[in-house]
């Protein structure tokens, strides 16, 4: 929706006032139209200016572009990083939770084996419970 102008430097005041509001797209289309238009083709100078300008333009959204695929990848190998480091933590939690269970039952089983020895002979002193466990395993 850009308008013509009939003058080069107004258009070139009206791509400056686009340009401050952040319209790149409508900045480049009034841009264009000065150089398209047949009316304006002997004014060398404001051509001149134009493509200066649209150069400039084009060379910040390049720059820009470039900084936010920059950060997009910068984020997105973080966030791999962040899951590797997730999936770690949920492996280590699960091999000591196994671990726990193992020693846990290992624990049970001698336990067993104690209270069973204490029951059968009642045994009170320490050297002959050490003795009777050493003969089970």
């Amino acid at each position: 929706m850009s308008t013509v102008c009939h003058n080069p430097e107004n258009a070139l005041k009206r791509a400056d006032a686009l340009l401050e509001l952040g319209k790149q797209d409508e900045t480049i289309e009034c841009l264009y139209d000065i150089l398209k238009n047949r009316k304006q083709r002997l004014f060398k100078y404001t051509h001149e200016t134009t493509i200066n300008k649209l150069l400039e333009i084009r060379t910040t959204e390049t720059l820009t572009r470039k900084k936010r695929t920059k950060k997009i990848e910068r984020r997105n190998s973080w966030l791999e990083e962040q899951q590797e480091r997730f999936k770690k933590k949920r492996k280590d939690k699960q091999l000591k939770s196994k671990d726990r269970d193992g020693s846990l039952k290992q624990f049970k089983v001698i336990w067993g084996k104690i209270y069973q020895l204490l029951q059968r002979s009642n045994i009170k002193t320490i050297r002959h419970l050490t003795e009777d466990i050493t003969k089970l395993n």
